[in-house]
């Protein structure tokens, strides 16, 4: 009788661990939020762990120690001392300030060490969600552990779509005959037709920064260092030229011809000097060139 209730014992006791281990495996863990000046971020390394990423320790002569981490392929580096991380070896900046210049917003990059928490660092989500792909709920990230039962029946569910047509074709026209006499009205001078740009469409040139050296964020960076930014919509092109240098001065000429194939040659001088605050008209298009703290700004416009 004693050894049934022993074996009743150690059979309750290996059920309860069971169901205990088997609950932990199959929980969903969320990966709280930290804050870090207002700004939502996340332990990198912690959420590397949680999903079973690769990890491995490195070190540089100039930035210190930090990490190699995979993330579904992409090999994300950071370092304690370096003014960004590095994602597959692209420099990517954890701090962005808008500018706004004359209608026009540029994403101007803060180079920013990482924050560090305990043997992690602390990297903010619009960095995760943009250039991982990693998205987060209100209160972290959610990563979720596999499920014990995998056979799951697949649902699959076709709705059909129904497309109707509507047509209006009621256009209802009326005509008056005029049996008297009618002084045509004098007809309005026509007005000069105005040029039109002989230049690269904007958003032709749009697709293009790319393949000229600037980054996703219209940054160009040159030894670790922002030369400038652009930004380039439908009705737009704007640049922000903070520093100089043969290459990138030969990118920003290179760009101007583009875009003011007549014009850019002296839009390039004037920027090359001192100048005065001024706009121009080049190539059926309005060029607007000024001089902030910042740098020097050059936005053209369709006229």
């Amino acid at each position: 009788m004693l050894n049934i209730k022993k074996l009743l014992i150690a059979t309750i006791v290996s059920l309860g661990i069971f169901l205990t281990a088997n609950n932990v495996v199959s929980a969903d863990t969320t990966l709280s939020y930290k804050d870090v000046d207002g700004v939502k971020c996340v332990n990198i390394v912690e959420l590397a762990r949680l999903k079973g990423e690769q990890i491995s320790g490195v070190t540089h002569e100039v930035y210190g120690k930090g990490y190699n981490i995979t993330f579904d392929g992409k090999l994300v580096t950071i370092y304690e001392e370096a003014p960004c991380i590095f994602i597959d070896g692209k420099m990517t900046v954890l701090k962005t300030e808008v500018i706004s210049a004359d209608g026009l917003e540029y994403n101007f990059p803060v180079m920013q060490t990482p924050a560090k928490e305990g043997d992690g660092f602390l990297i903010p989500m619009f960095v995760v969600e943009k250039n991982l792909g990693i998205k987060g709920s209100e209160e972290g990230i959610v990563v979720e552990k596999p499920k014990e039962d995998t056979n799951t029946g697949n649902n699959n569910s076709n709705s059909g779509s129904n497309n109707s047509g509507s047509s209006n074709n009621g256009s209802n026209s009326g005509n008056s005959g005029n049996n008297g006499t009618t002084t045509p009205a004098p007809k309005p001078d026509p007005k000069p037709e105005q040029p039109k740009p002989t230049g690269m469409d904007f958003n032709t040139f749009a697709s293009k920064l790319p393949s000229l050296g600037f980054d996703s964020d219209g940054a160009y960076w040159e030894n670790g260092q922002l030369m400038g930014v652009s930004s380039a919509r439908s009705n737009a092109v704007g640049f922000v030229l903070h520093q100089n240098s043969s290459t990138f001065n030969s990118v920003i000429k290179n760009c101007l011809n583009m875009l003011l194939p007549t014009g850019g040659d002296k839009v390039y001088s004037i920027i090359s000097n001192p100048f005065t605050n001024q706009t121009l008209e080049k190539d059926g298009r309005r060029v607007e060139i000024k001089q902030y703290a910042e740098g020097v700004a050059i936005n053209i416009y369709n006229k």
